[in-house]
């Protein structure tokens, strides 16, 4: 789990997949599903007004680029 760098998002790595969900009232904003995605780490970048780089590392040490 990682917050944005602007405090308006919160991404959580979930047991097959990814979602990313509004700070403020927890609606979800973005989901990605893919089965036994395990993430161990995730890190986000603020690239643009409304546009961030969320970097994760699954299990087996593969790096997804979300954004």
């Amino acid at each position: 789990m990682c917050s944005s760098e602007d405090g308006q998002y919160i991404f959580i790595g979930l047991p097959c997949g990814f979602v990313a969900i509004e700070a403020v009232n927890h609606a979800i904003v973005a989901s990605w599903e893919e089965e036994g995605a395990e993430f161990s780490f995730i890190k986000s970048y603020l690239l643009a007004p409304q546009c961030h780089l969320v970097t994760a590392i699954d299990d087996m040490g593969n790096l997804k680029l979300f954004w």
